[in-house]
């Protein structure tokens, strides 16, 4: 039995079909392509007509074809066609340290473009575990837990700044040169200073920041798609220059998954970030909070979709903003000045019913926003 999976499934969808395949009893292969995700479903037993009704209902599913007789075990992988040609990979070997959302979604991407030939994670266990589980790596690198050194050309920090932060300065030195090294961070300037004090000689490194992801967290929610029109910011520290091969490597990455590289300095992007991610995530907790101490539950059952907008990023994980927040605080407190200077505004004209200084803010809102990509 072949399932074929919607374009637009998620990783999530698809994880959900796997599951239920495997209660069916069948073992799996998978293949994904650069549109499909192809799931093969073999077995010692027959495929029931029951089998194909519990599949076809899940969502994301495209289409099933049931296949008979002994020719359904040979089902690997997918047939190409003799003049198809497998993309040249442009790395040996990936380690992801920290496979969650963001890390699962670069893995997937890479294994969707054909970037790395081996796609491995490293890290805390637990995270590790559901993204093997999930088929989003291949395997784990053991080598910095065994103190060796990594077989990996490039290395990707997807965890909390604080973390990617540790591993640079206690595992640093098990890189081995020519590697290249970039991060997903959502403040850069304590990591690119660990980074240029600690790694060895000849290791790139090119600090990152995919400006893409959830309030939802987990492996369990990476998407090959996740990076595709999005803003992503690499950062180059001057201390430190990469090499103009290095640089062109990750911009080739970011383009090729589907992300919009932009360059910036630390400053620059510590600065920006905290204006356009760092406040509103704090202003969308205020606003939540203002509500449930004004009102209550019972606002929320007339809330429409500009509520659940302005909301959405009050349901993001602490655990992953405490260390946004600490390693970017000057320039979040200057940010929210900036906001409470024009939320005072806002309110003496509203007090004031001066709605004409009202109108006036509106109208250079809409033109400033009208100016973006």
């Amino acid at each position: 039995m072949i399932v074929v999976m919607e374009e637009t499934a998620t990783e999530a969808q698809v994880s959900q079909v796997l599951e239920k395949i495997i209660e069916l009893g069948f073992d799996i292969y998978r293949t994904t392509g650069a549109r499909y995700t192809i799931l093969g479903a073999v077995g010692s037993r027959e495929v029931r007509a029951s089998d194909v009704e519990t599949l076809e209902v899940l969502p994301g599913v495209k289409d099933i074809v049931r296949i008979s007789g002994p020719s359904v075990k040979k089902i690997k992988r997918a047939v190409k066609s003799p003049t198809q040609t497998q993309p040249e990979s442009l790395f040996k070997q990936v380690t992801i340290f920290g496979v969650g959302l963001i890390g699962g979604s670069f893995a997937l991407a890479l294994r969707q473009a054909g970037l790395a030939e081996k796609i491995f994670g490293c890290g805390d266990k637990k995270f590790l575990e559901p993204a093997l589980t999930h088929h989003v790596i291949d395997g784990v690198d053991d080598a910095f837990e065994k103190g060796e050194v990594s077989d990996a050309d490039l290395i990707y920090l997807a965890a909390p700044v604080s973390a990617i932060i540790d591993f640079i300065k206690e595992k640093g030195q098990l890189i081995k040169p020519g590697t290249l090294v970039t991060d997903a961070g959502s403040a850069k300037r304590d990591i690119c200073k660990i980074a240029n004090e600690c790694l060895p000689d000849g290791v790139q490194f090119i600090g990152g920041h995919p400006m893409a992801g959830s309030h939802r967290v987990g492996v369990e929610f990476a998407s090959a798609d996740l990076f595709k029109h999005a803003p992503y910011v690499m950062v180059a520290d001057n201390q430190r220059p990469p090499s103009k091969e290095a640089l062109e490597n990750i911009k080739r990455v970011v383009q090729t998954i589907g992300g919009r590289s932009i360059l910036l300095t630390a400053e620059q992007h510590d600065e920006m970030v905290a204006r356009i991610s760092h406040a509103p995530q704090l202003l969308s907790i205020a606003v939540a909070l203002a509500v449930e101490k004004s009102q209550g539950k019972a606002a929320l059952t007339i809330a429409g979709r500009g509520f659940a907008d302005m909301s959405r990023l009050a349901q993001s994980s602490w655990s992953v903003w405490e260390d946004i927040v600490e390693a970017n605080t000057d320039y979040i407190a200057s940010a929210l000045a900036e906001v409470i200077i024009e939320l005072q505004a806002i309110q003496k004209s509203v007090e004031t019913k001066d709605l004409s200084q009202l109108q006036k803010a509106f109208q250079a809102a809409n033109d400033f926003l009208l100016e973006a990509p």
